[in-house]
């Protein structure tokens, strides 16, 4: 047997006589040599001592002070002191107490001879073997005391159960649980505590635990109280001084079901309600990849329908997409983005409003952005019927006579002639006349409106060609005709038809000169 071995000695040769005999009796001491208290502490602080031999001659350390040095150290090796000389009173005096505590020998009060190494070895080995099982079992107690505490602090409930089901041991967080306490320990059973057994049932429960070595499960418990709840179990099956029982782990999972059911039912409602809506939603991360999007997404934008959750929605193909890139320019931005009558790419007919905002997952984490695309082609057409290319400034209408006449406007309108616009009355001859005045090149410049059959044949001819002063009685200045006026723009004369045949020659000949 190996044995680290620290001998006290007053010269290097007698500690290798005393390991000689140690040798000699069968052990093999690895030693190392030490004559006073300083070499003794540095020996015991560099290594793992399993035995200090003393000799009780060494001048300047004594067996009582080794082994009060050794016992400052965890865990203390045994010392024996050595000596063929001093009678039994002498050991009172060397070693307070003698043998008793820490101070291991054999039956010559703690000394032991020199002549006699056979038992010096069995003191050796005595001591060595007792000083470890010392040590073993103070490790057990601690480890013992470790376990129960962390048992007792675990939030899981913990149990250990017989295999008949009586809980011999359960720790705070399992009586609380239960509804217990400790009083109601040896009447708690694990049958009577779990709805789905029974007294009868538990033994097939105990056999494929014990089959299995194992088993987790989910289960409603009982509590003292009368209340249920659910929790998840986890048992091991073990063999404890030969007796067969298990450690039981409870989880209780009430509130977390409970929370889960609330949960479905939240998502299912919000799901009921993304899917109702007739606007088309897509949300994406911050890589711009799919998360979800309603079914009206698919009807508003051809594009949907070849998209799923977790689509990369950057590849080249989507570059023209204007939903994809109102996503992406809120993505880039964390700023909404809206666009009005946006012209589809995959159907360029089909016009979409879009907003693109941020979606956030919680007040402070940006987690990608939401895109609600609304299909507005009709009303983009009928605006365009009333405002576009086939309208007239304040015109309204949709007939195919009405059409006609719109685009008639719009052609007229680019020619630098003379128009004449024919028509009942109050079948908007001046809306007509507005409309080509501001459809034309000529926008920029006045339009001027005469009623001709509001005026007088001389005052018709002033109001058209103007007068200087004195041309007539009250021509008090010069007065510039509506013609002039009219330069660089566009003349109404409403009601022409009425002109006399004087003022409509001298009108005739005006148009025939430009």
């Amino acid at each position: 047997m190996r044995l680290t071995t620290l001998i006290i000695a007053p010269s290097r040769e007698s500690a290798r006589e005393l390991a000689q005999e140690l040798r000699s009796a069968g052990l093999d001491p690895d030693w190392q040599h030490s004559t006073d208290l300083d070499s003794l502490n540095a020996t015991l602080a560099a290594l793992d001592i399993d035995l200090i031999l003393c000799r009780t001659s060494t001048p300047n350390l004594d067996p009582g002070t080794a082994l009060r040095a050794a016992l400052a150290h965890d865990p203390p090796p045994p010392v024996l002191a050595v000596s063929g000389t001093l009678d039994a009173a002498r050991v009172h005096d060397v070693i307070p107490g003698g043998p008793a505590g820490n101070t291991l020998g054999p039956e010559q009060d703690g000394y032991v001879c020199l002549e006699d190494p056979e038992d010096l070895a069995r003191a050796a080995l005595r001591a060595v073997n007792e000083s470890r099982a010392r040590e073993e079992q103070r490790r057990r107690e601690k480890l013992l005391k470790f376990r129960h505490y962390f048992m007792e602090k675990a939030q899981e409930a913990i149990l250990w159960v017989e295999s008949t089901g009586r809980v011999f041991y359960a720790n705070q967080a399992a009586l609380g649980l239960m509804g217990a306490d400790p009083g109601h320990l040896p009447r708690l059973n694990l049958a009577s505590l779990l709805a789905a057994q029974s007294a009868a049932s538990f033994p097939t429960l105990w056999q494929e635990l014990a089959q299995a070595g194992g088993k987790t499960w989910s289960e409603r418990l009982l509590t003292l109280s009368g209340e249920t709840r659910d929790v998840d179990i986890s048992a091991d099956h073990l063999l404890l001084e030969g007796e067969e029982c298990a450690v039981v782990y409870l989880r209780d999972t009430t509130e977390l079901k409970r929370a889960k059911t609330r949960l479905e039912q939240t998502l299912r409602e919000k799901q009921a309600v993304f899917s109702s809506m007739e606007d088309g939603i897509l949300t994406v991360d911050t890589d711009l990849a799919v998360l979800d999007h309603n079914q009206a997404l698919t009807e508003v934008c051809p594009m949907a329908r070849h998209i799923a959750p977790g689509r990369d929605l950057t590849a080249p193909a989507h570059k023209d997409c204007p939903c994809i890139t109102a996503l992406a320019a809120t993505l880039g931005s964390r700023e909404p983005v809206r666009e009005s009558h946006v012209a589809c790419s995959a159907e360029p007919h089909r016009r979409l409003d879009l907003t693109a905002t941020p979606l956030m997952a919680d007040e402070h984490t940006f987690a990608g952005a939401v895109l609600l695309a609304r299909d507005v082609t009709r009303l983009h057409d009928l605006e365009q019927r009333i405002h576009g290319p086939k309208g007239a400034m304040g015109m309204v209408g949709n007939s195919p006579s009405m059409l006609r006449t719109f685009d008639l406007l719009t052609q007229v309108a680019q020619l630098d002639s003379l128009v004449l616009l024919r028509g009942e009355s109050g079948t908007g001859k001046e809306l007509a006349a507005e409309a080509l005045h501001k459809a034309s090149p000529r926008a920029s410049g006045p339009l001027v409106e005469v009623n001709c059959s509001a005026l007088s044949e001389n005052l018709l001819e002033s109001e058209l060609f103007g007068h200087v002063k004195g041309a007539f009685s009250g021509a008090i200045q010069d007065r510039e005709g509506r013609i002039h006026a009219a330069q660089s723009g566009t003349l109404l004369l409403d009601e022409i038809g009425d002109l006399s045949p004087t003022v409509q020659l001298k009108l005739l000949r005006f148009m025939e000169s430009k």
